[in-house]
């Protein structure tokens, strides 16, 4: 049988030869889609970094910092004084002396909340982050850790 540029001479099929060139250019296309998406998509939502707790407490306090990752606003009360309300998908810190404040974090729109004493170290943060909504049986979860 001759092959004449990818096709048998007398049919009307593409060549062996003529198939596994498409098959290796569909692959090489396939690979670059998936390249381009994979790096499309880092580029729009980025990569988890500490940048949202580049705050740095005044000279001779300490900082509480709500990370707010739930889907409801959050009041945030310091010693039973309201200090504000942290949107979701926002953090905001609140400068301390050092010592232990008492905390409540009261989900907007619901029944849900947090309460805990927390420590504020000098020159350093404790961060507060709180996520919840349907992912987490709607419950309000809440992690404390240093900075």
């Amino acid at each position: 049988m001759l092959i004449l540029r990818g096709r048998s001479v007398g049919g009307s099929e593409p060549g062996r030869h003529m198939r596994a060139a498409w098959g290796c250019r569909a692959r090489r296309w396939l690979s670059l889609m998936t390249a381009a998406a994979v790096c499309a998509s880092l580029a729009l939502t980025g990569c988890e970094d500490d940048d949202d707790f580049d705050h740095r407490p005044p000279e001779g306090q300490g900082a509480i910092v709500v990370d707010n990752d739930g889907y409801r606003d959050l009041h945030v009360y310091i010693d039973g004084a309201y200090q504000g309300e942290v949107r979701d998908g926002h953090c905001t810190a609140f400068d301390r002396r050092p010592g232990v404040y008492r905390v409540v974090l009261d989900e907007s729109g619901s029944d849900r909340g947090f309460s805990a004493d927390v420590d504020v170290l000098l020159g350093r943060m404790t961060i507060l982050e709180a996520t919840g909504g349907e992912a987490f049986g709607d419950d309000l979860y809440v992690s404390r850790f240093y900075d």
